[in-house]
């Protein structure tokens, strides 16, 4: 078995009229980052794209009448080419907060954004908003469409409202997954603040994952989005052999 590894995640980046979101020192070409951005569920887009693009599932909304609840989850998505730079994210409103998560592939690289992850909603991937206040999180499962994949699981809320250093996120549970780990977990407080998280576990067999869920340590909406990424593109389709017609040739004279 080989599975896509996390490789690293980028410094929580933050601001009110916008951030530039740096990845790890750590990345190479050919790597899959996934760039996570947090806001009052206002839109979130790039000035700088570097690459990025936005990711088929995104975004995942929380909407509420009181700006401190709302929030939102946009995800954008490339494969480094080993040239482009950080992001840049637009005004949002109220606050950007973001990190961007690098992974590679156990051997070569991916060819395109295609080959990383399915392209089928609702099989590769899942969103999971939750506009009841409370500590429960809950992410609704997928259908992997190979076996040996990396399944991830992406957060974002709106609080708490704090400069970071406070672990917000625990107890992380899927009885079908393997190795679940958490990789990210840190709080802004730019604006109204905002906080993201993210963990990964295995799923050694293609099909389905299960609900994931995990506690949180803060009373709030919860924008989940739950997603696998292959080591492996699917196997191709194998037609049948096409048949042989055998043609034959009628002598009509008559010879004596």
């Amino acid at each position: 078995m080989a599975f896509p590894t996390f490789v690293a995640a980028g410094v929580l980046a933050e601001g009110t009229v916008g951030a530039t979101i740096v990845p790890s020192a750590s990345h190479v070409s050919g790597d899959y980052e996934l760039l996570i951005v947090e806001t009052q569920d206002q839109v979130c887009t790039l000035s700088t794209a570097a690459g990025f693009t936005q990711h088929p599932g995104s975004p995942v909304s929380c909407p509420s009448g009181t700006a401190t609840i709302a929030t939102r989850l946009t995800l954008f998505e490339r494969i480094w080419d080993g040239a482009a730079g950080s992001p840049i994210t637009n005004d949002s409103g109220n606050h950007d907060i973001g990190c961007i998560l690098t992974f590679r592939r156990s051997a070569g690289t991916w060819s395109n954004l295609s080959d990383v992850r399915s392209s089928i909603s609702g099989t590769g991937w899942a969103a999971s908003p939750e506009t009841v206040e409370d500590t429960t999180l809950s992410w609704t499962g997928i259908t992997t469409d190979t076996a040996d994949q990396l399944i991830f699981h992406l957060i974002a809320q709106a609080k708490p409202d704090i400069a970071g250093g406070t672990a917000e996120m625990s107890a992380h549970t899927n009885a079908n997954l393997a190795t679940i780990t958490e990789r990210f977990d840190d709080a802004a407080a730019s604006g109204n603040g905002g906080w993201i998280g993210c963990f990964t576990g295995t799923l050694a067999t293609a099909g389905a994952t299960g609900t994931s869920t995990a506690t949180g340590a803060t009373v709030s909406f919860h924008a989940n989005l739950m997603m696998g990424i292959r080591d492996s593109a699917p196997a191709g389709v194998v037609l049948p052999p096409k048949p042989v017609i055998i043609q034959f040739a009628v002598n009509r004279s008559n010879r004596y």
